[in-house]
């Protein structure tokens, strides 16, 4: 999920809580249509604000509060049966504001990792230098991201009809790999989605196809995933 800015990863971790709260509170009513008018509430007056609030693309996981809205607000059930349905969907979200919690707890990670961050496109790999031979300008590390459509077209260059090309991206490809194998100056990690790239886009990009063979670079099989280096 891609966070606006508005008070950056830590504002939005601080936030969950309260919504969390909420949500247990909505749990209190010992009826099924206390519970489902206690939870109608949670998602008309404090889920959906909170979350179009912190997510730029936030459209997901407001269709599922739509969703559930419906879900409960439609519902011709009574009794013992409501109960069970805004129980089972208070659960629901107990378990999705949880996986929204860790998200972003992956992303506090990746910002607060030393080093300044370096994102690399694929016209950098193929012209530049080397990487290991840059005299970086910061003292500190540099941590250098390397966004999956970037090692995606990296693919699609090996069989460039251009044979300088097929050996830019074969170097290219080559030093990314280097970085992947034991290589002590490098200090490689899977981490979340870089937060400022939109997963959404690249996931819907078809991708082409090659008839030949290749070793996959990516260590994150998932879309949207990130390679991070320290040098």
């Amino acid at each position: 999920m891609r966070l606006k800015q508005t008070g950056g990863v830590e504002g939005a971790i601080q936030k969950i809580p309260d919504l969390q709260v909420q949500l247990e509170n909505s749990r209190s009513g010992l009826t099924g249509t206390e519970r489902r008018n206690a939870l109608l509430q949670w998602l008309d007056d404090q889920a959906r604000p909170a979350l179009e609030f912190l997510f730029e693309d936030a459209s997901d996981i407001i269709e599922d509060v739509d969703a559930s809205y419906d879900r409960l607000a439609g519902s011709h059930l009574d009794g013992s049966d409501l109960y069970i349905l805004a129980t089972r969907e208070n659960n629901r979200w107990r378990e999705r504001i949880q996986r929204v919690e860790a998200e972003l707890q992956r992303q506090k990670q990746l910002a607060d990792r030393r080093g300044t961050p370096v994102i690399l496109d694929t016209s950098v790999l193929m012209e530049a230098e080397p990487l290991g031979t840059i005299d970086w300008p910061s003292p500190a590390p540099v941590r250098l991201i390397v966004p999956i459509l970037v090692v995606e077209e990296l693919d699609d260059l090996l069989h460039d009809r251009d044979a300088a090309r097929r050996k830019k991206a074969r170097d290219a490809r080559r030093v990314l790999m280097k970085a992947l194998v034991n290589e002590p100056k490098w200090a490689v990690r899977r981490m979340a989605p870089f937060p400022a790239a939109s997963v959404a886009s690249r996931c819907s990009r078809p991708r082409r196809r090659s008839s030949r063979t290749r070793r996959p670079l990516r260590a994150a099989e998932e879309c949207g995933g990130t390679q991070t280096r320290n040098i």
